[in-house]
């Protein structure tokens, strides 16, 4: 008997755990999603970019030209993604990327017109 109670409530615990992370992510991408509408998508623009994975490493790679300072770019870490920001004049640049929960900015850096971030997985 205590052993079916001490299943059902480890079965519950982890179902608990799995709906937190499920809501997590579902909030951030409403995030994006509500700072485009707030903006009306007027001049807001997705940047191209890339995304390599080098070991335990993870480089974003995101192209923003018109941007003249790294003052212009805001990157903010959520707990399951990164969030990039820039402005330029009139025009806003906005680019969600998902990443693994853990993961951890290690360097960000302009160069050339485009907009470096490193990160380490974490796992």
């Amino acid at each position: 008997m205590y052993v079916r109670i001490l299943i059902f409530l480890l079965a519950l615990a982890i179902l608990v755990l799995l709906l937190r992370s499920i809501l997590r992510d579902v909030s951030e991408s409403l995030r994006g999603s509500l700072y485009r509408k707030k903006l009306g998508n007027r001049g807001v623009e997705e940047p191209a970019s890339v995304v390599e994975t080098v070991g335990d490493k993870m480089i974003l790679r995101i192209a923003l030209p018109g941007i003249a300072s790294e003052g212009d770019v805001k990157v903010k870490k959520l707990s399951r993604s990164i969030e990039v920001r820039a402005y330029a004049g009139d025009k806003v640049y906005f680019k969600l990327f998902p990443v693994p929960l853990g993961a951890k900015i290690i360097s960000k850096r302009m160069e050339e017109g485009e907009y470096i971030i490193e990160l380490h997985r974490g796992g």
